[in-house]
């Protein structure tokens, strides 16, 4: 326990103790990248999430949750599904189908670090393309992390002193076929998920267009004919000389095959809602994700320990379940069983310090289904495989195994109620759980 503790504190004071930097400065510090990974999940609590794997420039996703259960068997690689690119300086047309990372001294050039990931795509036409993805993050105000969407911000900068025409697009294939929001991406109103991608920049000029015409690679702009399942969404705009400019694409999804699993459904019941709340909060979810990760990056910790805990909370996004009816929790990854009270024991106490409100709602559930035969014992798990999860007062379900005798659930419990309590100091929420 002593050890719990002090990791605990540890990790506590890397993520608090830090003068957070803006996002200029968080941009330039530099720290040994992670390598070799097929990308971050992107996505918001309890919603599912997105990978971008940048040496082969695909997409996977997992429009679930948890992002692995029994019956998904984890990412599926996203059909046609890649960021494209554009440029004309004076007549001379270059672009891509299909964007990935360079190698740079024999590695790919990615940086995937929960919740970023930061990709170099290299030069094109004298116009270096790089990109920001992220995970949103704001623990002033947690719906905001607990909606379906990922974060694209492309930044592009012209190396020479001559003009240059640029336009990224994000192409997606959808399950059913597509239809237009006008003058922002395109939507899907059908189908088990339905997905959105909305687009802005930090041009006001700049031009956005749709459509699944290849007129995208002659002139950097689509037809505006949203039609079929594969469908891109453009923005175009103008470099002078030596000048960096954005590009941002919100990729948001709806699972409407069961909402009543997810929170996110009390708020919106469309994929291009989120997309467009996204947007209007994109400065400031990429901000907190950059700021989070340059924090640590800062410290004078080894590299891989930097690394190892950051990369721990992509558990926010690929193991957490958060219902409609407010019940929380996280899944004990591969094993695909929900809760685990004594996997969360240690796991629970970054969720006090970072989010509060939904350490108490975990605890909440765990209250609630404390069984009644034998009496007060605390349980192992809402429910195995992950598919099956139990209600707010299902007592007397079964857990994987009996644990009627299992006295390190109940001391579990109980402590983690007193460790919340001593990270909040909320003396309503200890007089709730005192009973139990």
């Amino acid at each position: 326990m002593l050890k719990r503790v002090i990791v605990s504190v540890l990790v506590f004071a890397i993520m608090t103790s830090f003068t957070v930097l803006p996002f200029s400065a968080a941009d330039s510090v530099k720290s040994e990248p992670v390598d070799g990974t097929s990308g971050v999940p992107l996505g918001g609590i309890g919603s599912g999430a997105i990978k971008f794997t940048a040496h082969s420039g695909t997409f996977a996703s997992s429009e679930v949750s948890p992002c692995s259960i029994q019956d998904v068997k984890d990412f599926t690689v996203l059909k046609d599904t890649m960021l494209q690119f554009y440029s004309n300086r004076g007549g001379k047309v270059e672009a891509s189908k299909q964007l990935k990372a360079v190698k740079v001294n024999g590695r790919y050039a990615d940086d995937a670090i929960y919740p970023i990931h930061k990709v170099n795509f290299g030069s094109i036409n004298d116009v270096d393309i790089n990109m920001t993805a992220f995970s949103p993050i704001n623990f002033e105000t947690v719906d905001q992390m607990c909606y379906p969407y990922a974060f694209y911000e492309v930044k592009v900068t012209n190396k020479k002193a001559s003009p240059v025409d640029v336009s990224c697009a994000f192409q997606v294939r959808t399950e059913t076929g597509a239809a237009a929001v006008p003058g922002k991406g395109f939507k899907t109103t059908s189908g088990d998920i339905r997905r959105a991608v909305i687009s802005g920049s930090s041009d006001s000029k700049a031009v956005v267009s749709l459509g699944n015409d290849d007129g995208f690679f002659a002139t950097g702009k689509c037809s505006d004919k949203v039609s079929g399942q594969v469908n891109r969404n453009a923005v175009k705009l103008t470099l002078a000389g030596n000048e960096t400019k954005y590009i941002r694409f919100v990729y948001a999804w709806y699972n409407a095959k069961d909402p009543e699993r997810y929170y996110y459904t009390n708020k919106y019941s469309s994929a291009d809602r989120f997309a467009e709340e996204g947007l209007k909060n994109f400065e400031l979810l990429r901000d907190n994700a950059v700021n989070l990760v340059s924090r640590m990056r800062a410290s004078n910790f080894p590299e891989w320990l930097k690394n190892q805990t950051l990369n721990s909370l992509c558990n926010l996004t690929n193991n957490s379940i958060y219902t409609k009816d407010g019940r929380f929790c996280f899944t004990e990854g591969q094993w695909n069983i929900n809760g685990t009270m004594d996997q969360m024991w240690h796991a629970r106490q970054i969720i006090y310090m970072l989010l509060p409100d939904l350490a108490w709602k975990e605890l909440e559930y765990w209250a609630r289904t404390q069984k009644s035969n034998p009496e007060g014992q605390i349980h192992h798990d809402f429910g195995t495989p992950a598919t099956v999860l139990v209600g707010w007062d299902d007592k007397q379900h079964n857990d994987y195994r009996d644990i009627d005798k299992w006295v390190d659930l109940n001391c579990a419990f109980i402590i983690s109620v007193y460790e919340a309590f001593m990270a909040t100091g909320d003396t309503n929420k200890l007089d709730y759980f005192w009973p139990y």
